[in-house]
C-alpha cells in the first residue's frame, strides 16, 4: 500500500473479557479520516477464533450461531474499511483473548 502525504497509524488491543458480551474494538475516534482498519488475533489468545462486525457479533462455533468476519488465531490481518471505528465490536470464543488492530489514518 503506497504511503499517503501526511498519513499515519494508530495502533492498539483490545481484549474480550467475557465471551458473549462484545467490546468495541476502540471508545476512541482516530486523529483524521480512517481509511480502514488491520485486524487480527492476538496470536497468544486460548481461543481459536475471534468475530468482529457490529454490536450482534457473536463468536460461537455452532453452526448458525456465529455472527461477525470470524477472524482465526493464525490468520493474517483482514482489513476492514471504514471511517468510524468506535463502531466496530468484537467477541472472542475464550474469555480474556484479545484481538490487535492498527487504523491506517489519512
Amino acid at each position: 500500500m503506497a504511503s499517503r502525504p501526511g498519513s499515519h497509524l494508530e495502533t492498539g488491543i483490545t481484549e474480550v473479557a467475557e465471551t458473549g458480551k462484545p467490546v468495541k474494538l476502540t471508545s476512541t475516534v482516530p486523529s483524521g479520516i480512517s481509511l480502514g482498519i488491520l485486524v487480527q488475533c492476538d496470536p497468544s489468545n486460548t481461543g481459536s477464533q475471534c468475530v468482529i462486525g457490529d454490536k450482534n457479533v457473536v463468536a460461537k462455533k455452532t453452526l448458525g450461531e456465529t455472527r461477525g468476519i470470524v477472524l482465526e488465531t493464525k490468520q493474517i490481518p483482514v482489513r476492514i474499511e471504514i471511517s468510524d471505528p468506535t463502531q466496530l465490536y468484537v467477541d472472542a470464543a475464550a474469555s480474556k483473548d484479545r484481538v490487535i488492530w492498527t487504523a491506517i489514518v489519512g
